[in-house]
């Protein structure tokens, strides 16, 4: 019996003294360069896609040039539901062997429904076991209604620290049409301390971020670091101890980022998604 289902959309944030923090990529993963190597491709309800989406055959997910893009530089990963006759879809991804930290882990991706009309509904499931269907024991997440625009997701795996997993995507509609997803990271914040305390009046807004990313916090600000999920710094700016500072951060594509903002209470990290 599946059990444990755990979705965070935002990451919480604890101030360390003293601290130390480290961002360990796990999977990065955009299928701009074909269908990865490794993974597990499975088409299990042996039904007939209907002509109009007959390009989507033989595996359960392919990769397709993204639907928004303009220039066809940018693929995703689609999975079909419209068959004729009809029949309910069941089709899974399997990911890579991934051993996760200590702490601070979590599993991101992008989904949506094609049309909206016709919502799709999918899965995650880990298993800690095999790559047997059997054995995955534990949903992360569901949904029958995806929604027709991008979705951040961000599923929190530290219930499992520690542990080598494997995250499944199990995609189960029943005469629908197409789920793109599209990506995928799996990373882990390392957060190492002596002495935890949790600081409540640090702040990030607007959450999700277009333009101006604001912070402030009762401590007062020294500096503001922006990494990507990967651990790469992008920006950086000094706020002299003000306990307000304004970022602009419409250069950045979409996705999660991480602010590490150093006060005087310490180090603390928020996460933060641009759309």
């Amino acid at each position: 019996m599946r059990h444990r289902i755990f979705l965070t959309l935002f990451l919480l944030a604890v101030v360390q003294l003293p601290v130390q923090s480290q961002i360990i990529s796990l999977l990065n993963e955009n299928f701009n360069s074909g269908f990865p190597a490794g993974w597990i491709n499975s088409d299990e309800d042996a039904c007939t896609p209907a002509p109009a989406v007959n390009l989507i055959t033989g595996d359960a997910f392919k990769t397709h040039i993204d639907y928004d893009t303009l220039t066809g530089g940018d693929s995703i990963l689609v999975a079909t539901s419209w068959f004729q006759p009809a029949c309910q879809a069941s089709n899974y991804l399997v990911l890579p062997a991934l051993t996760l930290q200590a702490n601070g882990n979590l599993f991101q991706f992008q989904y949506k429904s094609k049309d909206p009309s016709y919502p799709e509904a999918f899965e995650v499931l880990l298993s800690t076991t095999g790559t047997a269907w059997v054995d995955f024991s534990d949903t992360l997440f569901s949904t029958n209604l995806a929604n027709p625009n991008w979705v951040n997701a961000s599923i929190d795996l530290d219930a499992f620290a520690g542990q080598t997993v494997y995250l499944a995507i199990h995609h189960s509609s029943n005469d629908k049409f197409i789920l793109c997803l599209d990506n995928f990271k799996v990373f882990a914040d390392l957060q190492l301390s002596v002495e935890e305390i949790t600081d409540p009046q640090v702040k990030l807004f607007p959450n999700p971020v277009s333009d101006l990313l604001s912070i402030q916090s009762t401590a007062g600000i020294e500096s503001v670091f922006i990494y990507d999920a990967a651990g790469k710094l992008l920006m950086s700016t000094e706020s002299n101890s003000s306990g307000f500072v304004s970022l602009t951060v419409n250069q950045l594509p979409a996705g999660f980022y991480f602010a590490r903002v150093n006060t005087s209470y310490g180090s603390i990290t928020r996460q933060f998604i641009r759309h």
